[in-house]
């Protein structure tokens, strides 16, 4: 795979007239080992439209936070992520209310 990566970049690099990694930085990975820091970052990641493209985070459409809703196949861990936030409801429940308080904290500021 590194040699497919490096022509494919190589190859894009060329077409727009640019020099380095396809990407601007490296991606840096961190271990969880605290459910509730993930359940954090479960939230951060489906509400980030919310604060880049001016969404209702519900609606974005490349946003995995739809596939809790669907009955077809994905590759997301759907159980798994249900199981850390007690069910459908609670995880709809703290999706709205982290929501709520980052519109409530951009109205007062």
């Amino acid at each position: 795979f590194s040699n497919f990566f490096n022509s494919y970049v190589k190859a894009f690099n060329k077409d727009i007239d640019r020099t380095g990694s396809l990407f601007e930085k490296h991606f840096k990975r961190i271990k969880l080992n605290d459910e509730n820091y993930l359940k954090q970052l479960i939230i951060y990641v489906h509400l980030n439209p919310k604060h880049h493209l001016d969404l209702k985070f519900e609606d974005y459409k490349y946003s995995s936070y739809q596939a809790f809703f669907l009955n077809k196949e994905t590759k997301i861990e759907r159980e798994e992520v249900l199981r850390l936030f007690g069910g459908l409801e609670n995880f709809i429940f703290c999706h709205n209310q982290r929501n709520d308080f980052l519109t409530e904290k951009h109205t007062f500021e």
